[in-house]
Parts: C-alpha cells; sequence; structure tokens
C-alpha cells in the first residue's frame, strides 16, 4: 500500500520508526474519545442555549410580526431561514421593529437557532464518523489469529464488536434520517416555518435524541478495547489454572494406568500359572488313569492264571483221589505237582493282594487329583473373570488419560492462542501495520514477539553465566536476593545429565519474563551491557528488532 504524503519509513540497523500515521493504539483510541467528548460538549452548549428556553408560544404574533415586517419596513421574501434573519438584522432599527423589541429577539433567535443547528448536524456526524472509522480499523479483538480456539474473552469481546459495528452505523443513519426529515419541514415559507414551529423544534429535539446511540456504544468500544488485554491476561490465568488441574489429573490418571497395566501382568501370569497347573493335574489325572488301567490289567492276567491254575489243581487233586494204583512213583508225582499248583496258587495270590492295594492306592491319588482339577478350575474361572474386570479398568484407565491428554492439549492450544493475540493487540507495530496495510482477519503474521526471539538469542550465548545474568535482571514488582537464589536453585534442580546451560538459562530468561513486567528487550541488553556482554547485546541489536 503506498505511503500517504506525510508518511515515511526509517529502517536501519535492526530499528524501524514510523514518521507521522499512529502514534500508538492508546493514542487511536484517545483520538477517538475527544471527538465523543467534543460531540457531547458541542450538542449539551447547543441544548443549554438554544433548546432550553425554546417555544412556540408566540406563533401568531411571530406571524403577525412578519407581515408587518413586510408591509411596512419593505423585508422581501425569503427562501430559507437564514436569509430571514440577515434581513431581519437589516430592518430591525426600523420604526416599525422598534415598538416589536420582544418579538423581534424571539424571530432573531429563531433564524439563529436554526443556522446553529444546520452547522451542527453536519459538523457533529463528521467527527462521529471520523471517531468510528478509528475505533473500527484499529480496536480489533483479532479473533480469527486465535485459530478456532475457543476462548471467551475474545469471543465476547469479538461479538461485542459486531454488535457496535451494526449499531453504530444505525445510529448514523438514523441521525441522517432525522436531519432529511428536519430539512424537508423546514424548507417551507417562513410563515409555514413559523406556524409548524413546534414541529421544527421536536424534530431538532428528536435528532439529538439519537446521538446517545452512537455515543454510548463508541465509549463502550473503547473502553473494552481498553481493558481487552487485561481480560485475555485472566483468561490465560483461568486457562492455566484449568490446565494445571487437567494436568495433575492426567498425571494421576496415568499412574493409575500403569498400577492396572502391572496388574494385569500380575494377573495374567497368575491366570497362567492356575491354568499351568490345571494342565500338570489334568495330565497326572491321565497318567493315574493309564495306570489304573494297567494295573487292572495285570490283575485280569493274574485272575485268568489262577482260575486256571485252580481248575488245573481241581483235575490233579480228581486224578490223586481216583487213581487205581498205589505206586508210590505215581502218588509222588501227584503230591508235587499239588503242592506245586498250591504254591503257584498263593503267588498268584500275593501278586493279586499286591495289585490290589496299588489299584486302590492308585484310585485315592486319582480321587485327589480329580479334587485339586476341580479347584483348579474354579481358581482358573475365577482369574479369567479377574482377568477380564482388570482389562476393562485398564481400558477405561487409558481411555480417560488419553481424554485428558487430549484436553490438556486442547487447553495448551488455548493459552498460545490468547498469549498471541494478546501479543498482537499490545504490540507497538501492529498499529502501525494495519495503518499502512489494513487488516484481513486471520492473517496478522507479521507482528514478531521480538522478546521472545531475544530470550532464545541470549540463552543460547550466555552458558553458564545464566545465574549472574539472572541475578542482575531488573523485576518490577522488586524481586530479594534470596527469592532470585530460590529461582536459580529451583531451575537447576529440574537439570537432568542431557541438560544444556542454554535450556537452564532460557528457563531462567522465561521466568523473568513472567515475574516482571519490566521485561523487555531493551532492559536485557543493557543488563548484558552491565555485565560486559556487549557482543551479545550487539546479536541482539543486530537480528532482533527493537521497539
Amino acid at each position: 500500500m503506498p505511503l500517504r504524503k506525510e508518511e515515511t519509513i526509517i529502517e536501519s540497523k535492526g530499528f524501524i520508526r514510523y514518521q507521522k500515521g499512529p502514534v500508538s493504539l492508546e493514542s487511536e483510541r484517545r483520538k477517538a474519545i475527544i471527538l465523543v467528548e467534543e460531540v457531547e460538549k458541542i450538542v449539551s452548549h447547543f441544548k443549554n442555549k438554544w433548546l432550553k428556553d425554546a417555544t412556540d408560544d408566540h406563533v401568531d404574533s411571530w406571524i403577525d410580526l412578519i407581515a408587518l415586517a413586510k408591509e411596512h419596513a419593505g423585508m422581501p421574501k425569503c427562501k430559507t431561514v437564514e436569509e430571514f434573519g440577515q434581513e431581519l438584522i437589516k430592518i430591525r432599527k426600523h420604526e416599525a421593529m422598534s415598538e416589536n423589541k420582544i418579538l423581534l429577539n424571539d424571530m432573531l433567535k429563531i433564524a439563529e437557532r436554526a443556522k446553529m443547528f444546520d452547522e451542527m448536524i453536519p459538523d457533529i456526524h463528521n467527527k462521529l464518523q471520523r471517531a468510528f472509522e478509528r475505533v473500527s480499523k484499529y480496536c480489533l479483538s483479532f479473533s480469527l489469529e486465535a485459530e478456532n480456539q475457543d476462548i471467551r474473552a475474545i469471543q465476547d469481546y469479538e461479538n461485542n464488536i459486531l454488535k457496535w459495528e451494526e449499531d453504530i452505523p444505525k445510529g448514523l443513519a438514523e441521525v441522517n434520517r432525522k436531519y432529511h426529515d428536519y430539512l424537508e419541514a423546514k424548507n417551507i415559507s417562513m410563515e409555514a416555518y413559523i406556524e409548524t414551529y413546534g414541529n421544527i423544534l421536536h424534530n431538532m429535539t428528536y435528532t439529538l435524541e439519537s446521538l446517545p446511540k452512537i455515543c454510548d456504544p463508541m465509549r463502550d468500544w473503547v473502553l473494552a478495547d481498553e481493558t481487552y488485554p487485561r481480560k485475555i491476561m485472566q483468561e490465560i490465568r483461568k486457562i492455566e489454572k484449568k490446565k494445571e488441574e487437567v494436568s495433575e489429573s492426567h498425571r494421576r490418571q496415568f499412574n493409575r494406568k500403569n498400577e492396572d497395566s502391572s496388574r494385569v501382568q500380575r494377573t495374567v501370569y497368575n491366570s497362567k500359572k492356575v491354568k499351568d497347573q490345571l494342565q500338570n493335574a489334568m495330565y497326572e489325572r491321565k497318567q493315574y488313569r493309564k495306570r489304573e488301567m494297567a494295573i487292572q490289567d495285570n490283575i485280569d492276567i493274574i485272575q485268568e492264571d489262577m482260575d486256571e491254575k485252580k481248575k488245573e489243581l481241581d483235575e490233579t487233586l480228581k486224578q490223586f483221589n481216583n487213581r487205581k494204583s498205589n505206586s508210590p512213583t505215581i502218588f509222588d508225582i501227584l503230591s508235587t505237582k499239588v503242592d506245586t499248583l498250591h504254591n503257584e496258587i498263593q503267588t498268584l495270590e500275593n501278586q493279586m493282594k499286591v495289585h490290589k492295594r496299588n489299584m486302590s492306592r492308585m484310585k485315592e491319588d486319582r480321587l485327589r487329583v480329580q479334587k485339586d482339577i476341580h479347584i483348579c478350575k474354579k481358581v482358573h474361572e475365577k482369574s479369567l473373570k479377574d482377568t477380564q474386570k482388570v482389562y476393562e479398568v485398564l481400558e477405561r484407565e487409558e481411555h480417560n488419560a488419553k481424554r485428558l491428554a487430549e484436553q490438556d492439549a486442547v487447553l495448551a492450544a488455548r493459552i498460545k492462542a490468547a498469549y498471541r493475540i494478546r501479543q498482537i493487540k499490545l504490540h507497538p507495530l501492529t498499529v502501525k501495520k494495519i495503518y499502512l496495510g489494513g487488516y484481513v482477519p486471520g492473517q496478522m503474521n507479521g507482528v514478531t514477539d521480538h522478546l521472545s526471539e531475544a530470550l532464545r538469542v541470549t540463552a543460547a550465548e550466555v552458558g553458564k553465566n545464566w545465574t549472574t545474568l539472572y541475578r542482575k535482571l531488573p523485576f518490577n514488582p522488586p524481586r530479594d536476593k534470596s527469592n532470585r537464589d530460590y529461582d536459580i536453585e529451583a531451575i537447576d534442580w529440574t537439570r537432568s545429565t542431557n541438560t544444556e546451560y542454554k535450556d537452564l538459562a532460557y528457563k531462567g530468561l522465561e521466568k523473568w519474563r513472567k515475574l516482571s513486567n519490566k521485561a523487555s528487550t531493551n532492559a536485557l541488553i543493557r543488563t548484558l551491557n552491565s555485565m560486559q556482554k556487549q557482543s551479545i547485546a550487539q546479536q541482539l541489536q543486530r537480528t532482533v528488532i527493537i521497539t
């Protein structure tokens, strides 16, 4: 955008200075308020001087005076009230007029009142229009720079601006319309003007009644703009407090989630352990069952052998009893065979007893294992239910932790956006940038936070001397040595093995910025010079625009 004739920009060594144009946002607000106050003063003066005692009680007498002036004083026909007033002045010393001085003075006041009103309305309309142009141009909320973040102080101010931008032009249009109605009622013959003078006075008063609809919103707008940065800061403090609460809730939720995760691992381990015990018990039961079957097979085999032996013994005994010869040889053979069979049967019976005892013990062990299986199944089922419950709790905790993390991120984005808008609002280059190039909503990207840049440059260069720098920086309100030492100790306490000096230095400088309302690039440069760190100070002057 080309500069106006009276505007120039001087740029050298990182300094930018503007000549002419707006000095600051405060000056523009003050100019707007001065215009509004001038209007109110003019209107108040007009009301007190010209409307307070105005009346139409002598209309008939005024009309008679007009006729007398035309008939005896030779006053010509007048097109306007102003011409009528001028002609009255010319004939005021006429003999016919000198006898009606009171009525003549009334008529002169009527003419002068009309003249003053006609001069006043365009003047105050122009002043209010200029005031509105200043306010609407510079008193901005920059709400679109918030990047869709819901920040109440910013939205409230933007909503009020939208209302004022609608109400003030409406008020100006209403003044124009009423003044136009007044002019239409005025542009008639002098006699008709006097006859309808009650309506004329009403139109004057009616026109002036619209002015508070313009002045009051204008004052409210300027006042709101003055308090806007403070309200943003109050909103930031509220959001920061809420963010601290959310961050603390997120920290506790995260710890609970970790505890629940450990509980899940323990529960899964215990469940697996119980499952292994159950599988082992079932395997053991299976083995016992196999052994039982093997023993039963042995018992069956022994039983068959015993049955055969007993049958053979019965046959031998029959042979022994039915023998026909008493030959000693046959007797001995049969006797030996009977004894042998008895012994074999006895051996089989003993084996049978052993196997049955083993079978009895095996059954007892199997029943014991069966009970263990029953217990393990119950424990395993309970373990599975507990695991499911713990998983459900863990899932809820993870969901809550995620929700709190998202909420924390949203609040952080709101804080960042609010700080950015406040910085844009307070930055001295903003009003100059708007003056030169106008304001495109959502594109106020050219204003840089020079102090933040200065802090980053200084932190990278000052190194381990950051503690000395912190002790020398100016604080307002003042901060004594013990509090500064405590700040340094608290910052140093956050150091880890990977922490560099520039990180500690930046934390210290940010703390200074937060605690001191005197924090500025110039104050930082002065402190660096006092520490004989001129190289860093000169680097700031080269790389940072100082305002």
